[in-house]
């Protein structure tokens, strides 16, 4: 199996790209970096990668060899190439699989000496909170247009935030249903984008019970009013 050692030099600003190589990239194998990937505390992310490709330019195996220091951003790195290919490199005129080294250098957009803390979305919903005031799906059916079947919660992942805690507001959901299914979730006369995350904890929830038989044979529309907060660790990161 054929070594190659190369340099893959990346940087933020437009994307510049510098190979010296006999094999060639058919796409950049880097990911575009999110905030929350690239943190705020390193300046510049130098990364080796080292890796095995077949005869038709796919990735099989692959290792981080040099740390970014910061493990999102390696584990970036090692998505970035199990998802792309290389050219095809040839020894005698035949496909053949190598081993290659790579190396990243990736400038932070985002570094800068602001202090930053880990945060999740919390989210309460006023129907859900409801029903749980009544003993059984029953009971609560008999005052509320229908039950969540599942908790609506945020799943989304953690984020950097320039504050420790936030109330983001309570947003106005309306969704539709059909056979319990939860579809077509959309906020209501809302003009911030947060009412995406509060969506999403509806969407979460997949099913419900309607209060009436045929709101669920046919498709109903339901509402709800889900709060949405930021909750952070205590100390900065």
């Amino acid at each position: 199996m054929k070594l190659i050692v190369y340099l893959f030099l990346i940087l933020f600003s437009g994307f510049t790209f510098a190979i010296e190589a006999p094999i060639k990239w058919i796409r950049s194998p880097v990911l575009s970096l999110s905030e929350s990937v690239a943190g705020h505390k390193i300046k510049k992310f130098e990364v080796q990668a080292a890796f095995t490709a077949n005869e038709k330019g796919e990735i099989v195996n692959a290792k981080i060899i040099k740390s970014s220091g910061r493990r999102q951003v390696d584990t970036y790195i090692l998505a970035g190439l199990y998802l792309e290919k290389l050219q095809i490199y040839y020894e005698n005129g035949k496909p053949t699989p190598f081993y290659a080294i790579q190396a990243f250098e990736i400038n932070n957009k985002y570094a800068n000496d602001k202090t930053y803390y880990l945060c999740r979305f919390e989210t309460k919903s006023k129907n859900y909170e409801s029903q749980q005031q009544y003993t059984d799906s029953t009971e609560a059916l008999k005052e509320l247009d229908y039950v969540y079947l599942n908790a609506p919660v945020s799943k989304r992942e953690f984020e950097l935030s320039k504050y420790v805690d936030e109330n983001l507001g309570e947003f106005e959901i309306e969704f539709y249903s059909q056979d319990g299914k939860i579809s077509n979730v959309r906020g209501i006369n809302s003009k911030d984008y947060f009412w995406l995350y509060a969506g999403e904890a509806v969407e979460y929830a997949k099913t419900i019970q309607p209060k009436k038989a045929n709101w669920s044979k046919n498709r109903h529309k339901f509402t709800d009013t889900i709060t949405l907060s930021r909750k952070c660790n205590s100390k900065p990161i």
